[in-house]
């Protein structure tokens, strides 16, 4: 039993031993790279300034920083439409439609009652599934919402953009600064 221990212990400094030289190799090749892309800029940077002089510099210094704000701000958008995404699944998605039971849709509905609608005026009850209503349903759905909880939400706010051919989806902002949108952009 006691070897087994000391080998255990043995093996466990052994392993930890080789964890410490892959992290150290890992930030030793890191920083190789890093002071890699540093002198390449600066190598960049001084023969802009030779070549098209101090402006041509300043200009390309703006651009990288506006790159790299660009590069923060589709972070942060697609780090938002993830959330509102959530969000709809949690709240939206999960709305029951005014009218609808909260019966059990396993149990059969009883034999006195003819009239199927919540309404009684012979209509169809509506879909169960929002995936399941058309586009109006939907909208009608959205400006009940929007009023119980006193926001002025209209069908319009929700409506798909024109050429898309479904729901709206978010895209159609991006679509207006001529990206295909952010989800399929973004994709890995």
């Amino acid at each position: 039993m006691k070897e087994r221990l000391m080998h255990a212990f043995d093996h466990a400094r052994s392993i930890r031993e080789q964890n410490r030289q892959l992290a150290q190799k890992h930030a030793d090749e890191q920083g190789y790279w890093q002071d890699m892309v540093s002198s390449m800029k600066d190598r960049h940077r001084r023969e802009l300034k030779r070549l098209q002089g101090d402006g041509a510099a300043m200009e390309s210094d703006r651009h990288d920083q506006l790159s790299h704000f660009g590069e923060q701000v589709i972070g942060e958008l697609t780090a938002l439409q993830q959330h509102l995404h959530e969000v709809r699944q949690e709240t939206v998605n999960t709305v029951i439609l005014e009218g609808e039971d909260l019966q059990d849709p396993t149990m059969a509905p009883d034999d006195g009652d003819a009239d199927v609608s919540p309404t009684g005026a012979g209509e169809a009850d509506p879909p169960t599934a929002p995936e399941d209503a058309t586009d109006a349903e939907l909208a009608a759905a959205v400006e009940d919402v929007g009023d119980d909880v006193g926001v002025g939400l209209d069908a319009e706010d929700f409506a798909p953009a024109e050429g898309s051919g479904g729901h709206a989806s978010g895209d159609a902002g991006a679509e207006q600064f001529g990206q295909g949108g952010f989800s399929d952009d973004f994709e890995e």
